[in-house]
């Protein structure tokens, strides 16, 4: 299969607040997903555009998942390092660099691409991460995809330090804000974010949610940490919903948890994908309690009743099944 050349379908668009200006790429026709960075990378979905019917004609779930992601998100030139991004970085002092009010591309040094990987590890925020010894492995990934801020620091041995793409929820991008503008838990999230330095945000939402990305993005420049903002066109949410329709063969399962977004997510991106911390049960497998998250929360976390949890988790099952992934549940070697 040959990929696909890139559409020269951008039009642009700039946000202006508070003297700041950032600058978004819009795919005409098609769903936004909001993307941010921090320092100097660029989100790349790198993928291969091929007919649905063909895909379905292999009879392999391997074969649907990652290919209707791929035909989905569509976005693949021949070298993705060179993929077309119009964007805007840094913060109070270093956006002096590209002009305070410059408006086009702003392309500071030392800026890195996402390229395809071979091996990525998908980190979940379950307890049975607990004492699971599993940081040496998941950081021997090529590329690490973590969620919602999850910390690192101090549980190292558990699940690792590397991280190279944090995909977010709009519940935590609204706590980063009120924490950074109130104090209110400041040092917890600053610290975090420092830790991320070069890594890449995805918030994987619909375009009306322009206005909660943009407060975020100010918020966090603020507090003089560097960050980029990009504009991916498409929902991911709607894209993972129906492929979870497709292959559990369910109408109604609930709305699609940020893993379950990460994970299709990756799968234009990565030739192997394995999964860690995606586990929805009290006790694993050896009758031991496990807490809900790997991470002590000042406020004791409780599932949201929008997701089905089980239900997903069979999905990763059946996924793992198939050698789409690898489910990890264990205790790392």
């Amino acid at each position: 299969m040959t990929s696909k050349k890139m559409s020269r379908m951008f039009s642009r668009r700039s946000l202006k607040r508070k003297g700041t200006t950032s600058t978004w790429i819009v795919l005409k026709e098609a769903e936004k997903c909001y993307v941010t960075k921090m320092v100097f990378m660029a989100l790349l979905f790198f993928s291969m555009v091929t007919s649905l019917t063909a895909v379905l004609a292999t009879g392999t779930l391997k074969s649907f998942v990652v290919i209707k992601a791929k035909t989905a998100l569509r976005s693949a030139p021949a070298n993705p390092s060179r993929m077309l991004s119009i964007e805007m970085r840094g913060n109070s002092n270093t956006m002096a660099e590209c002009g305070r009010y410059y408006r086009g591309e702003c392309v500071l040094k030392d800026s890195t691409d996402v390229q395809y990987s071979n091996n990525c590890a998908i980190v979940g925020n379950s307890g049975i991460l607990t004492d699971s010894l599993c940081g040496k492995e998941i950081d021997s990934n090529d590329y690490v995809i973590r969620l919602n801020l999850a910390p690192t620091h101090g549980y190292e041995k558990d699940v690792g330090y590397k991280t190279n793409l944090t995909v977010l929820n709009k519940s935590l991008m609204r706590k980063v804000k009120a924490s950074l503008a109130l104090g209110y838990e400041k040092d917890l999230y600053s610290k975090r974010l420092r830790l991320l330095n070069g890594t890449t945000f995805c918030f994987p939402k619909e375009g009306d949610k322009l206005a909660l990305f943009g407060d975020f993005f100010l918020s966090v420049m603020a507090n003089n940490i560097i960050i980029t903002m990009k504009h991916y066109p498409y929902n991911l949410e709607h894209l993972t919903a129906s492929i979870m329709k497709r292959i559990l063969r369910q109408g109604q399962f609930g709305q699609p948890t940020t893993g379950m977004i990460a994970v299709v997510m990756a799968t234009t991106f990565c030739s192997r994908i394995n999964l860690y911390g995606y586990y929805p049960f009290p006790k694993d497998q050896a009758n031991r309690t496990i807490p809900y998250h790997y991470f002590y929360d000042v406020k004791k976390a409780k599932p949201d009743k929008r997701h089905n949890f089980l239900t997903e988790f069979r999905f990763h099952q059946l996924l793992h099944k198939d050698r789409v992934l690898r489910l990890v549940t264990t205790k790392c070697s």
